[in-house]
């Protein structure tokens, strides 16, 4: 589980890297969350 979000956490920096606009950022930053919590609160 933690090594899933690790992954997701990595794909997300290296995609602020390439892409480094907050409006991008900005747009991935809730779903990812959402679904990131929602993951975890079901694995709990």
């Amino acid at each position: 589980m933690k090594l899933r979000i690790l992954s997701i956490l990595i794909f997300l920096f290296t995609l602020s890297t390439i892409y480094p606009s907050k409006s991008f950022l900005e747009v991935f930053r809730y779903p990812l969350q959402h679904t990131l919590i929602q993951r975890t609160a079901t694995d709990l």
